[in-house]
C-alpha cells in the first residue's frame, strides 16, 4: 500500500498495490494497481510505459499522460480487468512535440490486453493542456477494448476553416499578442502551404498555454528592436567623449579663475585648469590688452579609450538585456579666434547585446566622426558637437518550442546622427570650482532594411526604420587642484539629471516569411536618468595630461557602469 509521496518504479513486482495518495511513476511492472482518491499514475519518466496485471482508477484519482512527437504515455494491462470509475485524465505535451495534429493523431493510452471490455463510468474529467486542440477519448479503440485518445485542431489557421480557439487567446503581453495575431490572421491561413509550414504548425498546436507564450516571445525578434536602441546608445558614448574634450579647451586672460571654467564632463575636462595652476603667469594674453579671452594652445591632440557595462531590467512586455561596450576615440582641435576653438574627431566602438530570455544576441561595430566647437567669454562657456555614425549590426537568435529548433541570423547597417549643445558658468570657491551646466541632445537613427536567413517560414523581414530621441540635462561639476611633488592632481565629481522626451523605446515592424505582420517593442532605458561620476587628472607638464574617470548612470530600470581614460598632448 502507498499512502503519500512520489514513487518511481523501474523493476517488476507481482504484488497488488493500492495507492491512497501521492504519485506513482516510472516504467515498472506491477501485479495490480488500484488508485484511490488523491493518487496519481504518471507512466514513464517523460514518455514511458507501465505494465500491470489489472488497473482500477477510482473517483478522485488521476491518470497523467504526456504526449510526445511520436507516442504517448501508456499503461499496458496484461490480462486482468480495467476499471475507470470517475477518475481524471490529464493530457500534457512533452518536450519535443511535432505531431501532425491536422491529421487527427491517435494514441492508445491504456492497452487492455484482456478479453473483457473497460468497466466503470469512465473518466469524469478530461483536462487537455493543449489549448489549440480538442481531444476525444474512447474505451472501444484499438482492438476494441483499449482506451484511445484522438487530437483534432481547433485553431482556424491550422485546419483552414473556422475554429473555436485562436493563438491570441493565450497571449498576455503586447509583443505576444502581436505575434499571435499574425499567426491567427495570416500565417497558415487556408492550411499550411508547404512541409516547413506544416512542421511549424504542428509544433505550435500541441503547446501548452505557457509553452505558447514562450514560443511567441522567441518568435518576436525582439533583439532587432533592442539593437536599434543599442546603436543610439553607442552614439551617446561617442558624443560623451567629445564633451569630455570640448569643455577642456578653454582658458582665460583675466586670471586663473577664468581658466578654471575649463571644468568639464570628467576629470580630463579639468586638465586645462590644472595646467593653468602650474603656469598662472604664463597664459598667452591678447596683445591688445583689452581683456579678451586667450585662445590657449594653438593645436591640441587627444586620444582615449572607454568601456561600459549596462543592465536593462525586463518590463511587463519585453525581456531584460545586458550590454558590454568598449571603444577608442581621438581628435585634434585648433584655435580659430580669441576664446574659440574648433576640432574634429573619429572613433570606433564595439558593442555586444544579449537577451538571454529570448535566446538572442547582437553585435555592433560602429565607426563615428564629428565636428565640434567651444567658446568661452569670462566665466561663461558654450560647446557644440555634431556627429555621424555608421554601425553594422549582426544578430543571432534561436527559436525552439514543441520539438522544433531554428536559428535565425541577419546582418544589416544602421546610421545615426546627433547634435549636442551645452552652456555653463563657473564659480570660484577658493581652490575649488563649481560649474552648473545645462545641455540638450537630439539623436536620429535609421536602420536599413533586412531579411533573416536560417529559420524557414519563421524568418523575419523588415523595412528601414527611423527614430528620433531628444533629451535635456541639468547638473553641476565640482573640482579642486593639488600640487604633488612637481605634478598637479585634479580630482573631480559630477552629478547630472537627464530627462528624455517622446518615445524612449525602439520598435520594429516585421513580416514573417510564412505570412503575417508584427510590431515589436523593446524595453526602454528609462525616461529619467541620474549620473554620478568621480575622476582625476594628472598634469605632468604644461603639455601632457593623463586622466581616468568612473561614471554610474541609473534610471528606474537601467544601470550603467562606465570607465574612461586617456591622454592629451598640446603643441
Amino acid at each position: 500500500m502507498i499512502n503519500s509521496g512520489s514513487w518511481t518504479f523501474s523493476g517488476a513486482s507481482s504484488e497488488q498495490f493500492v495507492v491512497n495518495g501521492g504519485t506513482v511513476k516510472g516504467t515498472g511492472t506491477f501485479g495490480g494497481l488500484t488508485l484511490q482518491n488523491g493518487a496519481t499514475l504518471a507512466p514513464g519518466n517523460s514518455i514511458g510505459t507501465v505494465k500491470t496485471g489489472s488497473l482500477t482508477l477510482n473517483a478522485g484519482s488521476t491518470l497523467l499522460i504526456e504526449v510526445s512527437n511520436s507516442a504517448a504515455d501508456k499503461v499496458v494491462v496484461t490480462g486482468g480487468t480495467v476499471t475507470i470509475n470517475g477518475a481524471t485524465l490529464i493530457l500534457t505535451p512533452d518536450a519535443g512535440v511535432t505531431l501532425d495534429v491536422s491529421k487527427g493523431p491517435t494514441f492508445t493510452i491504456i492497452d487492455n490486453q484482456g478479453a473483457g471490455a473497460v468497466q466503470g463510468a469512465g473518466f469524469a474529467t478530461v483536462n487537455n493542456q493543449t489549448p489549440f486542440t480538442a481531444v476525444a477519448v474512447t474505451a472501444t479503440g484499438g482492438d476494441g477494448n483499449d482506451v484511445v485518445i484522438t487530437f483534432t485542431p481547433t485553431v482556424m489557421a491550422a485546419a483552414g476553416a473556422s475554429g473555436t480557439t485562436t493563438f491570441s487567446g493565450t497571449a498576455e503581453t503586447r509583443n505576444q499578442r502581436s505575434v499571435a495575431s499574425a499567426l491567427d490572421n495570416s500565417f497558415f491561413v487556408g492550411g499550411a502551404a508547404n512541409s516547413d509550414e506544416t512542421e511549424v504548425m504542428n509544433a505550435l498546436l500541441l503547446l501548452s498555454a505557457n509553452g505558447s507564450r514562450t514560443a511567441y516571445d522567441l518568435l518576436s525578434g525582439e533583439i532587432h528592436a533592442a539593437a536599434s536602441d543599442a546603436h543610439l546608445a553607442v552614439g551617446r558614448d561617442f558624443t560623451n567623449t567629445l564633451v569630455d574634450r570640448g569643455t577642456s579647451m578653454r582658458s582665460g586672460a583675466n586670471g586663473p579663475h577664468l581658466g578654471y571654467a575649463a571644468l568639464g564632463n570628467n576629470a580630463e575636462d579639468v586638465a586645462a585648469m590644472g595646467r593653468l595652476v602650474k603656469k598662472q603667469s604664463k597664459s598667452a594674453t591678447d596683445t591688445s590688452g583689452a581683456g579678451r579671452q586667450t585662445v590657449g594652445n594653438r593645436f591640441n591632440t587627444w586620444a582615449g579609450g572607454f568601456g561600459r557595462t549596462t543592465r536593462i531590467d525586463s518590463s511587463a512586455n519585453a525581456a531584460g538585456q545586458s550590454e558590454s561596450v568598449w571603444g577608442l576615440a581621438g581628435g585634434a582641435d585648433f584655435a580659430v579666434a580669441t576664446g574659440t576653438r574648433v576640432g574634429f574627431a573619429a572613433g570606433y566602438t564595439s558593442l555586444h547585446n544579449d537577451i538571454g530570455a529570448r535566446l538572442s544576441s547582437a553585435a555592433i561595430d560602429a565607426a563615428n566622426a564629428a565636428l565640434y566647437a567651444a567658446f568661452q567669454r569670462g566665466d561663461f562657456h558654450a560647446f557644440g558637437a555634431a556627429s555621424y555614425g555608421y554601425g553594422f549590426i549582426d544578430t543571432e537568435r534561436t527559436i525552439t518550442f514543441g520539438g522544433l529548433t531554428r536559428r535565425a541570423g541577419a546582418g544589416y547597417g544602421a546610421h545615426q546622427g546627433s547634435f549636442y549643445s551645452e552652456i555653463g558658468y563657473t564659480l570660484g570657491l577658493d581652490r575649488a570650482w563649481l560649474q552648473p551646466i545645462a545641455a540638450a541632445r537630439v539623436s536620429h537613427s535609421r536602420r536599413d532594411s533586412f531579411r533573416e536567413t536560417g529559420a524557414g517560414s519563421l524568418t523575419l523581414g523588415a523595412g528601414s526604420k527611423d527614430e528620433t530621441r531628444f533629451e535635456t540635462t541639468l547638473g553641476a561639476r565640482l573640482a579642486a587642484s593639488f600640487e604633488l611633488g612637481g605634478v598637479t592632481l585634479v580630482p573631480q565629481v559630477k552629478a547630472l539629471y537627464t530627462h528624455s522626451f517622446g518615445s524612449i523605446r525602439s520598435d520594429a515592424d516585421f513580416t514573417l516569411a510564412g505570412g503575417g505582420s508584427t510590431n515589436i517593442v523593446s524595453t526602454g532605458r528609462g525616461r529619467d536618468a541620474f549620473t554620478l561620476a568621480v575622476g582625476a587628472s594628472l598634469v605632468a607638464s604644461d603639455n601632457v595630461t593623463s586622466f581616468i574617470d568612473y561614471q554610474a548612470r541609473f534610471s528606474e530600470n537601467t544601470f550603467d557602469n562606465s570607465i574612461r581614460g586617456g591622454l592629451k598632448i598640446a603643441f
